[in-house]
């Protein structure tokens, strides 16, 4: 039986590889690519995770994908025209991907931080400015 990492057969959406076989993982349906792979534990590149900032803009070099937001601004006109640029955090393949980035931790120092799921309790909220806040966890 599937663990929580490992979506089952019936629930896949797509097999997504990247960079030549370096990793290939399975996406659960209605996951991005890149929940996916962080999920799987590989250090992708993101900051946003919707769409904006293109932190993980990356090469589409077989397979498909369906966008989330199509005119994300995360990619550039340039990306656009290219045809073969995603960004991993709008992207659900479409049966079997493959992947081109450069993951997290290639050329940087090794102690770069990862993700990682915390629990908290939200203690003071207070609007700074009409789109900034300030959270207190504790």
């Amino acid at each position: 039986m599937p663990g929580p990492s490992t979506p089952s057969v019936a629930t896949a959406q797509g097999v997504v590889s990247f960079n030549d076989g370096q990793a290939q993982f399975a996406v659960a349906e209605n996951e991005t690519i890149l929940l996916a792979g962080l999920r799987a534990g590989l250090p992708l590149p993101y900051e946003c995770a919707s769409g904006g900032c293109g932190t993980c803009k990356a090469k589409l070099v077989g397979g498909r994908v369906r966008t989330r937001w199509a005119n994300a601004t995360g990619l550039s006109e340039r990306d656009r025209r290219k045809g073969d640029r995603i960004l991993m955090c709008q992207s659900l393949p479409e049966g079997e991907c493959h992947v081109q980035v450069t993951l997290k931790g290639e050329g940087e120092t090794p102690e770069a931080p990862s993700p990682a799921r915390s629990s908290a309790r939200l203690r003071e909220r207070r609007l700074l400015t009409t789109d900034t806040a300030l959270f207190v966890f504790v």
